[in-house]
């Protein structure tokens, strides 16, 4: 008996000591794998952020296919989340949160029920046709109850090695998924006409930057018109709209003119940053392009067409205005893009 006493109290010497260390260990996690995908991050992106289209990739929902989901706010976009509730060990209950979401950033909260809360992300690093897509998952131990600490801790030591496999299984079903979609440059020209325009208000602002860096620029650019011109007293009043002098299909860095038509003319002396004006009515040839916004250079490839064919001669720059919203629409092969292009 005795000898069974030393045993328990050996047994509970050791506990205690890893209890003890595992407050010592570091609280901080990450995991991350990547993978080459043929496809642009507007594609892959469109997966991502609609989480109704996670069980076509996530390892997870493959585990077990029958899982009861909840969705809120629609499923996709930034601030959306889905709640799951599976009777499989491996799955379990919790919670997932979009949190951010830029051109080439996508960040969620996870959340496992009992388990605190992690945060995976996904970087998407376009290089020519190809994609690197970065699956990330960082945890602090946020949500860790304090007497869990020590074994979450200690859990966090082998979590690369648990959670690898299945970022690697994942990635490589996005690959499948984003690669079996329409790339870009498969977009089509659905109309071209000859228009009337009135004139038309706009704000503007303009920067230089790499092709691959458009859509984050944009992005940026027209947040900051949009505080501009409520700073103004104006509103927004159209489809936000861009231009990009002298680009072509071989250009590597393009200038880029964001501009967002406004109810009225500003009255206000705007910052050198911005410049408010108006572009001329008159006649315009109207393309509607359909596809992914990286293959829209067919719209003013077709306008040239039509222009020669009908004896028109261009009289300035083009510019195009956005449709719809990607955030909205999340399948690039639906994108709508309207190109102006002013003739006489």
């Amino acid at each position: 008996m005795s000898t069974l006493m030393k045993v328990l109290k050996w047994v509970l010497i050791l506990i205690a000591a890893i209890f003890i260390i595992g407050f010592f260990l570091p609280s901080k996690v990450h995991v991350d794998r990547s993978i080459d995908v043929k496809a642009s991050p507007a594609t892959i992106s469109s997966i991502i952020t609609d989480f109704k289209q996670w069980s076509k990739w996530s390892p997870w929902d493959q585990l077990d296919p029958n899982m009861k989901k909840e969705f809120f706010k629609g499923g996709a976009g930034v601030g959306s989340a889905y709640t799951w509730e599976s009777q499989n060990k491996n799955v379990g209950k919790g919670k997932m949160t979009m949190l951010e979401v830029t051109p080439e950033f996508i960040k969620t909260k996870l959340e496992f029920d009992g388990m605190g809360a992690s945060y995976p992300s996904f970087n998407l690093k376009q290089n020519g046709d190809m994609t690197k897509v970065t699956w990330n998952m960082d945890s602090d131990g946020e949500g860790v109850p304090f007497l869990m600490k020590p074994i979450s801790r200690i859990f966090g030591l082998f979590m690369d090695k648990m959670i690898a496999p299945d970022f690697e299984k994942g990635l490589k079903s996005i690959k499948e998924v984003a690669e079996s979609m329409p790339p870009g440059g498969t977009g089509k020209v659905v109309s071209i006409e000859v228009a009337t325009m009135k004139d038309l208000n706009v704000c503007q602002t303009e920067t230089t930057c790499k092709i691959e860096d458009i859509g984050k620029n944009l992005g940026e650019m027209y947040g900051k018109i949009g505080k501009k011109i409520g700073e103004c007293g104006l509103r927004m009043d159209g489809m936000p709209m861009a231009m990009y002098p002298g680009i072509n299909k071989d250009s590597k860095e393009t200038k880029v003119v964001a501009m967002v038509p406004t109810n009225d003319k500003c009255m206000k002396d705007c910052s050198p940053e911005f410049k408010c004006h108006v572009i001329p009515g008159g006649k315009y040839v109207k393309a509607a392009y359909e596809g992914p916004y990286e293959g829209n250079m067919i719209a003013y490839e077709a306008i040239q067409k039509y222009m020669a064919e009908n004896k028109l001669t261009a009289n300035g720059e083009p510019f195009e205005g956005y449709a719809n919203d990607p955030m909205e629409v999340k399948d690039p092969a639906k994108y709508l893009t309207i190109v102006y292009w002013p003739v006489k």
